[in-house]
């Protein structure tokens, strides 16, 4: 094993390590209504998370990750409210095919490792089940740190939700927050 690969590993499992902390920690503060499914999920940690987090991030109106993945029936939108971000979750479609799905509670960071960049987030990515996760949204939110993603494996259905530091013409918020939303599939307004 070369310094390189010895490096590598050791990156690895000093963040897998944090993350299983901040996974301990996380799992106490949550109710037990959640706690107890989280505390049983699958979840993915260090270097394999970013290979899943590149499939959809970053997202934007273009769509999904570097290639701009348009899933059918995606919707974007950007407000400077809570509430009015959690005014469009209700459009989301649960699809009857929804399966295992990806939820992190905490938007990834960049970080590069000699020359590599990877998302890492400072929390495991669970895994769990879509129909059981999305009607929680506004639950999980209470536990996040200014983002959530919860994407059905294959693509299916999701909901992406992160924030900068900004304002908005038509909707100015003192803070200077604003949050980005992806939802699909979502319904049709007329």
């Amino acid at each position: 094993m070369d310094d390189h690969e010895r490096r590598r590993i050791l990156f690895e499992k000093i963040t897998a390590n944090n993350q299983r902390r901040k996974r301990e920690e996380l799992l106490h503060r949550l109710p037990p209504n959640l706690s107890n499914v989280l505390g049983g999920s699958p979840c993915i940690y260090a270097t394999e998370i970013d290979s899943i987090l590149r499939r959809f991030l970053p997202f934007s109106q273009s769509g999904l990750g570097s290639l701009g993945i348009m899933p059918p029936h995606y919707e974007y939108a950007e407000v400077a409210w809570e509430n009015k971000m959690f005014d469009l979750t209700p459009r989301l479609v649960i699809p009857k095919l929804a399966g295992r799905a990806f939820l992190l509670l905490k938007p990834p960071t960049g970080v590069h490792f000699e020359g590599q960049g990877f998302y890492l987030p400072d929390v495991p990515l669970f895994v769990v089940d879509f129909q059981w996760a999305a009607p929680l949204l506004k639950d999980f939110w209470a536990y996040c740190t200014g983002g959530l993603i919860l994407v059905e494996q294959d693509l299916r259905a999701g909901v992406l939700i992160d924030n900068y530091i900004g304002y908005l013409q038509e909707d100015l918020n003192p803070r200077e927050i604003v949050y980005k939303v992806a939802l699909w599939p979502v319904k049709h307004v007329d």
